[in-house]
């Protein structure tokens, strides 16, 4: 599949005549561009996206499209498939393909930014939830006397409660990873 991933890297005359020596717009650090664009794009949009605005040193480049429609969307089946495949593989010489390694850098930074947000983030709250609680309310942290115990008692259920939420967010989760993946039965 590398193979004819990489055989699917092509050039225009439009980019052969027009994309010779730039500045490239580079992102995470990688050593080229990445954008998308139509199947006839205007010249002057793609060199908005591909060419820096400031002039530090023009370089040769060569610039080339990937043309495998619809694996860099998140809405479209054929990519959702793709990743599930790659996520499946054994074969670890496949990364390897300037293909593949390309379109998991052009998706990685909006994955990396849900992982974030809505993975690991969460998870820490739910951590600083936690240990608060059972620091607290273990007496490991000071012993509860008759003066603050219905502070305690409140605070206790309000952590209680935003446990419960974060386990049942984190479920959630789970259930919907399990129900998209195919894993188990849904009805």
């Amino acid at each position: 599949m590398g193979a004819y991933l990489d055989s699917r890297f092509g050039q225009t005359s439009l980019l052969k005549d027009h994309f010779r020596r730039g500045t490239l717009l580079r992102e995470n650090d990688l050593d080229y561009g990445l954008t998308t664009a139509e199947l006839w794009p205007n010249k002057h949009n793609l060199k908005d996206k591909l060419f820096s605005k400031e002039k530090k040193a023009d370089t040769e480049i060569k610039a080339e499209f990937l043309d495998v429609v619809g694996v860099h969307c998140y809405t479209e089946d054929v990519g959702n498939e793709f990743f599930e495949a790659l996520s499946e593989t054994g074969d670890a010489s496949l990364f390897q393909h300037r293909s593949v390694q390309a379109i998991i850098d052009f998706k990685w930074p909006l994955a990396r930014e849900f992982t974030i947000k809505v993975l690991f983030i969460p998870f820490c709250l739910y951590l600083a939830v936690f240990v608060t609680w059972s620091n607290v309310f273990n007496n490991f942290v000071f012993p509860i006397d008759e003066r603050g115990w219905y502070s305690l008692w409140t605070a206790d259920k309000v952590l209680c409660a935003l446990l419960y939420f974060f386990s049942v967010y984190f479920l959630s989760n789970e259930l919907r990873q399990m129900y998209h993946s195919g894993f188990g039965y849904f009805g």
